[in-house]
């Protein structure tokens, strides 16, 4: 137990819990909207069956694989592996064992794990309990129990290989890929899960015994992993991410000291844990973007798909703009203590941004084209104006976050770097250009919505230069001081 104790005294002791105190209850919040939001659904969805009678347990059993499914590959992208925290404890004389026992605790406690009752619960007492007793309905949320387990070391497996190796991210994203072949085939998976849903209400011993024997297996292998891989210098793996990305270095060389500072940032987004899972968002929006247009029937209104056409294109650059210069916060003392080339700094991170919405731009223009639901016109315009006026609000807002980030914690409820000013990006960066597209088609029309919207955007572009400069650079540089105390706090 010292290790939870050693956990609540540096939350205590730090600057964590008194820094960015409203951002922290708007999070807090949030995680509470998800709950209830479950619960929510869990009664609403069990009143409606309860009601039916019959067979109605069934239609809700035939999305257990389905659940089970997303929430494997949500957790292998978002849930947070505290292995980091138990290496200081290697350099003394601590079994490695309790400290894999620990991590398997640790894992536990996360809210992956608490959501899925708020749905199980009243199922399991308002529709299976009334109809196949409550014995049934125990021995189905015991089942459940046991599911959630063995999901919960899955998605801890997978992670912790993924830290080992990024190939190993082939793992989830091919798992990803069989379910949606299987979804494909017309109720494939419908009735193994109602099977397997019926068998735990009944209590076949065969699914009990699959799901201990599998929990034991993976507990094995991770205790293994940790075993050979938990170490305190973990230099291997850090040479292997040299060389794989060492080709970067030279891809930008005609751009000179600008070039070089891109090949750094790449370098720099792939190596470190944070930034690598920011940037793996931004292909699950393209499956997104599938489904939206081409997938999905439903007709949405206008603005609406704007909007996500909007986010679509330019979700890759806000995700890397919105800490654009917090990402180098733990070593920004040393950037700004060389003789470097500002300009040349700040053109980089442009450029990047430039780069990361031209990467979206091409799958998503293909989407568009194959679906015919936006104007590939329009697409183009928004394209500019992403490339121009929203890669300047992206920078300017960015140049007022002084907040320090840990570039080895993970993405999921993780608001650590997070202040007012990105949230305030986040909705401008999306509502300004389609707020502007509405408003001049309203008065005028479609055509001359999508001239001032390409106009803005090479306006934007043509003079790059001249605003990186005069005001991106020179703002920074007026709240240099400020910006560098707040990166040298513990937590932000």
């Amino acid at each position: 137990m010292y290790f939870f104790s050693h956990i609540r005294k540096s939350f205590i002791r730090n600057e964590r819990w008194r820094r960015n105190l409203l951002a922290r209850i708007l999070f807090v919040l949030l995680g509470f909207y998800f709950i209830s939001l479950f619960l929510i659904l869990g009664f609403s969805i069990s009143s409606a069956l309860a009601s039916e009678g019959g067979e109605a347990a069934g239609k809700f059993m035939m999305w257990i694989l389905y659940y089970l499914a997303a929430d494997y590959i949500m957790r292998c992208f978002l849930q947070q592996i505290p292995s980091l925290e138990v290496i200081p404890y290697l350099r003394f004389r601590i079994r490695r064992k309790k400290l894999v026992t620990h991590l398997l605790v640790r894992s536990s406690l996360s809210l992956f794990n608490i959501l899925p009752f708020f749905l199980i619960i009243p199922f399991a007492v308002t529709v299976l309990g009334p109809s196949k007793g409550f014995a049934a309905a125990l021995l189905f949320i015991a089942g459940c129990i046991l599911l959630i387990i063995l999901n919960n070391l899955a998605g801890l497996f997978t992670g912790l290989l993924t830290r080992i190796n990024s190939v190993y991210w082939a793992i989830p994203l091919g798992f990803a890929a069989v379910i949606a072949l299987a979804k494909g085939l017309e109720g494939s998976l419908n009735e193994p899960s109602r099977a397997l849903g019926y068998a735990l209400a009944e209590g076949h011993p065969l699914p009990f015994l699959v799901a201990a024997v599998l929990i034991t297996v993976v507990i094995w292998l991770i205790h293994r992993l940790l075993h050979r891989h938990l170490r305190v210098d973990l230099g291997g793996t850090r040479h292997l991410m040299r060389a794989t990305l060492a080709p970067f270095s030279g891809r930008f060389s005609r751009l000179g000291d600008t070039g070089r500072y891109m090949s750094l940032e790449i370098s720099m987004l792939f190596r470190n844990k944070r930034s690598r899972k920011t940037m793996l968002i931004v292909p699950f929006f393209m499956v997104y973007a599938v489904f939206y247009f081409l997938i999905n029937d439903e007709i949405q209104g206008r603005f609406f798909t704007i909007l996500i056409t909007t986010m679509l294109l330019g979700l890759g650059s806000m995700s890397y703009g919105q800490l654009l210069f917090s990402w180098e916060s733990s070593y920004f003392d040393g950037l700004m203590a060389r003789k470097n080339d500002f300009i040349a700094y700040v053109k980089a991170k442009y450029y990047l941004q430039v780069l990361l919405t031209l990467i979206n731009f091409i799958p998503l223009a293909v989407v568009i084209a194959f679906s015919g639901r936006v104007n590939m016109v329009l697409l183009i315009a928004l394209m500019l104006y992403t490339i121009g006026p929203n890669s300047f609000i992206t920078m300017l807002l960015a140049t007022l976050n002084d907040a320090r980030i840990d570039l080895d914690a993970g993405t999921f409820m993780n608001y650590q770097g997070m202040k007012g000013t990105q949230f305030i990006m986040t909705f401008l960066f999306v509502l300004i250009p389609t707020g502007i597209y509405q408003l001049v088609s309203l008065v005028s029309d479609e055509n001359t919505a999508i001239i001032i919207l390409a106009s803005l955007g090479l306006i934007f572009i043509a003079s790059a230069k001249w605003w990186l400069k005069k005001i991106i650079a020179e703002t920074f540089m007026r709240r240099k001081y400020k910006s560098l105390e707040g990166y040298r706090k513990l937590s932000a």
